[in-house]
């Protein structure tokens, strides 16, 4: 699946583990949870890209809230605007990704590697980033409210 073209393309529960998206345009795609509406009984199925690659991919405004990327390679990923919302970046390689303006509100991003990422105006409160690297990440104006650092 690298390059490929899925933008706005509705990706809702989908599983993409260990997935190679080099370089795709996710332009706009929604990996939001899926929720069936006709068993709800039925636990929502959120979208799993563990492992997954989306080494300069185009995720810019894209919905991937509750979405699984630990251990994913994200290096020069556009994710401007991206909601990740309680996503799950544990183990994720951000290194020089751009999440300007994105909303990482309540996001798992512990042990991520961050170095050199843009988070200029991007939503970080009540992230967890224990452990993670944060070198030469750019964080001007970003929102860091009951942000959790601490071991």
């Amino acid at each position: 699946m690298k390059n490929a073209n899925l933008a706005q393309a509705n990706l809702q529960g989908v599983s993409l583990k260990a997935a190679n998206l080099d370089g795709a345009n996710l332009k706009e795609a929604n990996f939001n949870p899926y929720l069936d509406k006709e068993n709800p009984s039925k636990s929502r199925i959120v979208s799993d890209l563990t492992g997954a690659s989306l080494k300069n991919a185009n995720l810019r405004k894209a919905e991937l809230n509750s979405a699984i990327l630990e251990n994913t390679s994200c290096e020069n990923a556009d994710f401007q605007y991206a909601q990740l919302q309680q996503a799950i970046l544990r183990k994720a390689n951000l290194m020089n990704t751009d999440l300007s303006q994105a909303n990482l509100n309540s996001a798992n991003l512990n042990q991520a590697n961050l170095r050199g990422a843009n988070l200029r105006v991007s939503n970080l409160e009540k992230a967890c980033l224990v452990e993670a690297t944060l070198i030469n990440a750019k964080l001007e104006f970003a929102c860091l409210t009951y942000l959790d650092m601490s071991g």
